[in-house]
Formats: C-alpha cells, structure tokens, sequence
C-alpha cells in the first residue's frame, strides 16, 4: 500500500508544478509577490526570535558585555524595522502596477 501511494505521489508532482505554472505576466507577479511575502514573514519571524533571545540574554550580561549587547539589540530593531517595510514596498508596487477594479474586486 506504500509503495502505491508513494508511485501516486511520484506521479501527482509533475501535473502539479504544470497546474500552478503561470500563463500571464499578472499571475507571475502575484505568485512572486506571494514568495516574498511569505520569505519576509519567516525572515521577520526569525528575526524576533533572534531579538527576544538577544534582548532576555541581555537582562543577565554585566560589564562590558552590556555595550556589545546594546549594539546588537539597537541593529536587531534596524533590521525587523527594514523587513517589515518590504511589506509595505511590495504593497505599493503591486497597487501601482496592478491596480484593483472596484467593480469585481480583482487586479489585472
């Protein structure tokens, strides 16, 4: 029975990567505007983590340690603050590019 699910799967990928292939420019722009977005949200994502075990590390540092600390934090806020603005580019972009009908609801 595995070795029959696995051939269905084995076969299933091919006629998937066909069905979710772009046939416009439109719908290549939103499938890369939907990867971005989803890399920033794990790259955010890891970057709060890295910042909140930065910023607990730092509660339990003394002496010169501290400054280092200071330093890292203050670039862990710069580089949550820079990837959170692509969202916000890419919004922008897609808006400008692609406008949505107010009619249907759609872009493109």
């Amino acid at each position: 029975m595995k070795r029959v699910l696995g051939a269905m799967a084995v076969y299933a990928i091919p006629a998937l990567a066909i069905a979710a292939t772009p046939k416009t420019f439109c719908e290549l722009s939103k499938l890369i505007v939907s990867v971005v977005n989803s890399l920033t949200a794990l790259l955010v994502l890891a970057a709060v983590v890295i910042y909140l075990y930065n910023v607990s590390s730092f509660v339990g540092k003394a002496g010169e340690e501290r400054g280092k600390m200071k330093t890292i934090i203050m670039w862990g806020i710069v580089a949550i603050f820079v990837m959170v603005s692509i969202w916000g580019i890419l919004h922008i972009l897609q808006t400008t590019l692609f406008p949505v009908d107010s009619g249907t609801g759609s872009s493109c």
